[in-house]
């Protein structure tokens, strides 16, 4: 055989084992349950999104802060999206929802985007 067949033959092979490896990763990934976060986080999440200024929004943070709940809480919800949908998945969520899009994944059912 031609050295050109080799290579080729070698690059599909490559390209070949990085996808297996991928489609395992996202097929790990996909089992990665996020639970929905309490009302009572929400609300301070919330109190944290509408604050006016600066410093109303530094006390709301500190609610959160001082809270080892909610914050444990937010911690291990943030934790399990990063986990389930990476750093740029999660801060794709975050644009879609600021821009009052719904966050589309191949993993998250249409019934449950959001």
């Amino acid at each position: 055989m031609g050295p050109n067949i080799v290579r080729v033959a070698e690059l599909e092979n490559r390209a070949a084992h990085r996808y297996r490896a991928d489609v395992e990763k996202r097929m790990q990934a996909d089992t990665i349950e996020v639970v929905d976060i309490s009302d009572k986080a929400k609300a301070a999440l919330g109190a944290v999104r509408s604050a006016r200024n600066d410093s109303d929004r530094a006390a709301a943070y500190k609610t959160i802060a001082t809270n080892p709940e909610i914050n444990q809480e937010i911690t291990t919800f943030r934790a399990s999206v990063e986990a389930r949908f990476g750093e740029e998945g999660a801060r794709a969520m975050l644009r879609a929802s600021a821009a009052g899009e719904r966050f589309q994944h191949p993993s998250v059912p249409k019934s449950a985007e959001a």
